[in-house]
């Protein structure tokens, strides 16, 4: 028994349901006094108050688009009535993405808890600690997976059917088979995770390995229905976001106006109108930018270069995909699509396309970012634009 428990315990004849009720400020004051006296210094408990948190639950499943189109719902009562389950959106990473941009939170303003740990330390689901300026500092769980499930699943799955054939005593052939190409790699002893460099353009996902611990290839593992290529948030690389900003703010002959966003009176966030109206952008397409053409980009400064391979593996092991042939030692994997160069790329459903949107989590509430071509769809209600790179930046 932990020294909380302990407390309670002893004292639980002080509180008026028998233990502390958090979102009683009274229980909570005395709560505090209590495990100061034991632990001999000043105890400020972090509460997050419930009835605000399903509250805000249910107010991101009423007036979120992201949760009617995903069929997000709130649990009804009892003890997880501010949790969520979406029926459709699996990956957490995007359902954080539209907490970020309904409550209107910074990156600081929101933080993923593991189950167990913190606010979910009686919860078998992970969740979100938001602080927001209509709801305050609130919890939402989420009844999915860990962080980054589908992406980071997609790449398990694949190692891992991999490393059922291949070791260092017995290396393998794999073999890509795609529908524009097939790529063959001799001598694999092992395919490990290599994610997580993308701040110095490193875009693997997985590397083939050699007996010897030497890369063969470096693969970047894309889901076929869907993913960002990448972000362009800062001024580092170009000042297309700058100049964007400046002629939305004071070039009345830009088609493009921006006027502050009302949610959030103390921060520089923008909602973006058809100069001169009052009709909403959500969508712009900037075409003929470098940045879509650049291959570090897409391939990254990995050595080996990158090759980006599309394909959702959705479960464990799926014979149609993998397929062992053992006379030839060699594992055939059936994917849709093999890039490895902009020429592969180029006039594809995966061609990349800039785009700007709403995004309130973000600097100025927009959101600079690349997405494959079939993905980027202008909205049918005529609330998308297309502009021209070369008209900001000469």
């Amino acid at each position: 028994m932990d020294i909380f428990e302990r407390i309670i315990r002893e004292n639980c004849w002080k509180f008026d349901k028998g233990y502390p009720d958090m979102n009683n400020p009274t229980d909570v004051a005395l709560l505090e006094s209590l495990l100061s006296k034991v632990i001999g210094e000043e105890i400020i408990l972090e509460v997050i108050s419930k009835s605000k948190s399903i509250q805000a639950a249910q107010d991101f499943v009423n007036n979120s688009q992201f949760a009617k189109d995903n069929e997000v719902k709130k649990f009804k009562s009892g003890k997880y009535a501010n949790r969520l389950n979406s029926s459709k959106e699996k990956d957490i990473d995007k359902i954080e993405l539209a907490l970020k941009d309904h409550f209107g939170v910074l990156d600081s303003e929101i933080e993923f808890v593991e189950a167990g740990t913190g606010p979910a330390s009686n919860d078998s689901m992970p969740g979100f600690k938001l602080d927001t300026e209509e709801f305050g500092e609130i919890y939402i769980s989420v009844s999915t997976s860990k962080k980054g499930d589908a992406g980071k699943d997609n790449e398990r799955r694949f190692n891992r059917n991999i490393n059922l054939y291949a070791s260092k005593e017995n290396p393998i052939t794999v073999k890509l088979i795609g529908d524009n190409k097939t790529l063959t790699y001799d001598n694999v002893a092992e395919a490990i995770d290599v994610a997580g460099g993308t701040q110095n353009k490193l875009k693997a996902d997985t590397a083939l390995i050699y007996p010897s611990g030497e890369k063969i290839a470096n693969l970047s593992l894309k889901q076929s229905e869907g993913f960002r290529w990448a972000s362009l948030n800062n001024d580092k690389e170009t000042n297309f976001r700058k100049e964007f900003i400046k002629a939305a703010l004071n070039d009345p002959n830009f088609p493009i106006d921006l006027k502050p966003n009302p949610k959030f009176p103390d921060k520089e966030r923008y909602l973006m109108y058809k100069e001169g109206t009052d009709d909403r952008i959500t969508l712009v397409v900037v075409t003929d930018a470098p940045y879509t053409k650049d291959p570090k980009n897409i391939f990254g400064n990995d050595d080996p270069k990158t090759v980006v391979v599309g394909k959702t593996f959705k479960e464990d092991f799926v014979p149609k995909d993998f397929k062992f042939n053992k006379e030839t030692n060699t594992l055939s994997i059936e994917v849709d699509h093999i890039y490895k160069t902009m020429d592969d790329i180029d006039d594809s459903p995966f061609e990349p396309v800039f785009i700007v949107a709403q995004h309130a989590g973000n600097p100025y509430g927009l959101d600079f970012r690349s997405y494959p071509r079939f993905i980027v769809k202008l909205p049918k209600k005529g609330t998308g634009i297309e502009i021209k790179y070369s008209d900001l930046i000469k």
